[in-house]
């Protein structure tokens, strides 16, 4: 015990001056270090090794009792006051579960709020209380924008924001049954809360929040969110710092494709209109291919897929089995048969066309199965220059140069993971589109700043980040 106080204390004292105070001698403590572990250590260091593997099958949350009974399963058999002083000499300790702490007391005797509305709280079925409690704001609010426009009131309490807005969230969550003035003067107008059969705006139209009405809800994919979409544009030069050239503010449920043309307009404002646009798939459509050609833009990106069910099942003919005349603008099926009609369909957001087939001929045509299962064959067309301009870019598409070129695009992913992650892109902290625009500004003008400065200090790019699994499914298997 006392070479061992000595081996611990000499790196603040010499070996001398602590054989001196503890009684030791030097010799006896030099011979001591020499000396070979007793087989009492031999066995530490053995059921050390295997205290340390059972703490860390309980991810650290075992104490030495715990251990102790499992260490018999290793044909171990060892007293807990010893597994506890291994534990305790090498720094090894059980995390302990945080106690529950009771944060509310369901016994108060506080007294009860009364009932001042003295409304009436219990229910018979679902939802009941909770729809008549929204028609009853319904009326009130509509009895107060009454007062408002009535003919005797002043003029100028109409023009007042806030009574603007909550005129425009009454008429979007509320309807009247009848229009037709009460019986009575004391009679309550009729109010609904809008459900799915009376019908509610678009998103783009619908007030989201009376603090801000320029916000409005939006989805995309598993995503929700009110607010705004920024755009982010940055150039992709070899050699050259990846600097952002532009950022475009949008309403959440503007789609990206309709964002594309200001985007455009605002880079050739500023001339760096790019020679080759990289942009996601929710960019490219074929109008948008048609309309960046013409300014001389090449829009690159993975092209809308076709959506037929023979291309799906990978089975039948398709629009492109089918000879197109388009000045004729007649169709021929495999089969030889022309189609009967050929018009446009405005139907649809976009344009297009409907190309339809003669019902007698499609009944009796032996390749029927592998055309349509429906009367007869239908084909929905795009303009022919969108047409020409999508089958072009499908077809680009697969070619290997599509994939090195576009791989260039993926530094863009990383900008607006920099930008959410570092500088809280996806935060807006004030009210109105400007404002969160100029927002999305300056964090822009910031990263700008920072890629310069590595740049100028030769900090290459950074790579791609793998995930463990991925390397590892990477790596290449030993023969």
């Amino acid at each position: 015990m006392t070479f061992r106080l000595i081996a611990a204390a000499k790196a603040d004292f010499s070996v001398t001056r602590l054989c001196q105070v503890l009684g030791g001698s030097q010799s006896g403590s030099f011979a001591w270090r020499s000396r070979p572990a007793s087989p009492r250590q031999r066995e530490d260091l053995v059921l050390l090794a295997h205290v340390r593997s059972a703490l860390a099958r309980s991810h650290g949350t075992y104490g030495s009792p715990r251990l102790t009974r499992k260490l018999p399963d290793e044909g171990l058999t060892v007293g807990r006051r010893r597994t506890a002083r291994l534990m305790r000499e090498n720094g090894l300790k059980g995390r302990q579960k945080r106690r529950f702490k009771r944060t509310t007391d369901s016994h108060q005797a506080f007294p009860v709020a009364p009932n001042l509305l003295e409304q009436d709280f219990s229910a018979v079925g679902p939802n009941q209380k909770r729809q008549a409690h929204a028609e009853q704001i319904g009326r009130d609010g509509h009895q107060w924008l009454a007062a408002i426009m009535a003919p005797g009131a002043a003029t100028w309490l109409r023009h007042i924001p806030a009574v603007a807005v909550l005129r425009q969230v009454w008429l979007q969550n509320f309807c009247l049954l009848s229009e037709a003035p009460p019986a009575r003067p004391e009679a309550l107008p009729l109010i609904r809360w809008r459900t799915d059969q009376e019908g509610f705006p678009p998103s783009l139209l619908m007030v989201a929040s009376p603090y801000d009405p320029e916000v409005h809800y939006a989805r995309k994919q598993s995503t929700i969110w009110i607010g705004y979409k920024v755009h982010l544009t940055e150039a992709c030069d070899e050699g050259e710092p990846h600097l952002i050239t532009h950022g475009e503010t949008t309403p959440a449920p503007i789609v990206d494709c309709d964002a594309l043309d200001d985007i455009h307009a605002a880079l050739e404002a500023k001339g760096l209109l790019p020679a080759t646009h990289l942009v996601d798939a929710g960019d490219v459509a074929a109008d948008q291919l048609v309309a960046s050609r013409q300014k001389g833009i090449t829009l690159l990106g993975p092209a809308p897929k076709d959506d037929q069910g023979q291309v799906r099942s990978g089975e039948g003919f398709t629009v492109q089995d089918f000879l197109l005349d388009w000045d004729r603008e007649v169709a021929i099926c495999p089969a030889g048969h022309e189609s009967r009609s050929w018009g446009p369909d405005d139907h649809q957001r976009r344009t297009a066309l409907k190309v339809r087939f003669s019902t007698t001929e499609c009944r009796s045509c032996p390749l029927k199965t592998q055309c349509t299962r429906s009367g007869r064959r239908l084909l929905t067309l795009r303009p022919r220059e969108e047409h020409e301009t999508l089958e072009a870019a499908r077809q680009r598409e697969e070619q290997l140069a599509f994939s090195k070129e576009y791989r260039q695009r993926a530094g863009i992913e990383g900008t607006i993971s920099a930008g959410v992650r570092v500088l809280h892109l996806q935060r807006s902290r004030y009210i109105g589109l400007a404002k969160p625009h100029l927002q999305h500004v300056l964090t822009a003008a910031a990263m700008n700043l920072v890629r310069i400065g590595a740049w100028m200090g030769g900090t290459p790019l950074a790579q791609t980040r793998q995930s463990a699994f991925t390397k590892l499914m990477m790596a290449p298997t030993p023969a």
